[in-house]
């Protein structure tokens, strides 16, 4: 297993006010759903990584990227590399600054560990249900192979099952992500 998870370069998720290029894993997904939680990408790759007791130590994205993984834990290590100006602008900090920031970041995220510091691990209960909303209609056939598919109408698509890491595994097999 690992002591933490470092995660560098988010964006926010889909759907997020003022944020730059905010997405899910793809432009074409609008929502995504553990338990009827909804959450990004940093919130997907948090819970996966609890399902094996690792918690979220360190976060580098954008501005509204960095509010989101605050949300998720409070007692991370952030990096805001840039600030949102519109969806598609940001204003940009040095990248040098950023570089030397994120290295610092980590480096203490590590040591606070070594330390015994304890960070607050992002988990969901099974049984797990995840829902996948698109923006648009899908044209995914149900898929008798995928034993975690559950169900689909013309814009969502569920999973259920014991493992999230089984879910997600089969989720992104069926809608290619």
């Amino acid at each position: 297993s690992y002591a933490g998870l470092v995660m560098v370069g988010f964006h926010a998720m889909a759907g997020t006010p003022k944020a730059v290029l905010p997405h899910s894993y793809s432009l074409d997904i609008e929502s995504i759903y553990i338990n009827n939680i909804k959450l990004g990408e940093i919130g997907m790759e948090a819970a996966l990584a609890a399902e094996y007791k690792v918690p979220l130590v360190m976060v580098s994205g954008d501005n509204m990227g960095v509010l989101e993984a605050e949300a998720i834990s409070k007692n991370i290590e952030t990096v805001i590399t840039k600030y949102a100006i519109g969806e598609k602008s940001a204003r940009c900090r040095p990248m040098e600054d950023v570089c030397g920031e994120i290295r610092c970041k980590s480096e203490k995220a590590v040591r606070n560990i070594i330390k015994g510091k304890k960070y607050k691990v992002f988990k969901f209960s099974p049984p797990y249900s995840l829902m996948i909303e698109f923006k648009n209609k899908h044209g995914f056939a149900p898929d008798s192979t995928v034993e975690t598919f559950c169900s689909r109408d013309e814009k969502k698509i569920e999973f259920k099952g014991e493992s999230l890491e089984r879910i997600w595994h089969d989720c992104r097999r069926l809608i290619g992500i």
